[in-house]
């Protein structure tokens, strides 16, 4: 059991660690589905540093539970079908956003907005 807890590196999509650059730390947490399980994301986090790429397929969801977890996020990049309600949740948690066409494209605009130490 030592063993594998040394070795275990986390479940991939998971608030998986992907690496850094210029001093800016990505995370994948592409499983990140639910109000829930982007909630306790971000629980781990100084939102302050945080450039959160948020949206995907409408699941005809609000986000209005997920307006506390998001103030005081650095910014959003915002993509997906569900761009609309995320960007209400956003708006209601007074966090500015850009608009973004695919997570490649996402990427790119968090990454132009991250300062060392920030976290993607």
């Amino acid at each position: 059991i030592k063993e594998v807890l040394s070795a275990f590196g986390g479940v991939k999509h998971r608030l998986q660690y992907v690496g850094q650059v210029n001093d800016v730390s990505f995370y994948n947490d592409s499983k990140s589905t639910n109000i829930l399980a982007t909630q306790k994301a971000l629980s781990g986090f100084d939102n302050s540093k945080v450039i959160l790429i948020a949206g995907g397929l409408d699941r005809g969801n609000e986000f209005d539970e997920l307006v506390p977890d998001l103030k005081g996020l650095k910014k959003m990049v915002i993509l997906g079908q569900s761009a609309p309600r995320v960007k209400r949740a956003a708006d209601q948690a007074e966090v500015s956003y850009l608009d973004a066409t695919d997570v490649r494209d996402a990427a790119h605009k968090a990454f132009a907005l991250a300062e060392p130490g920030d976290i993607v």
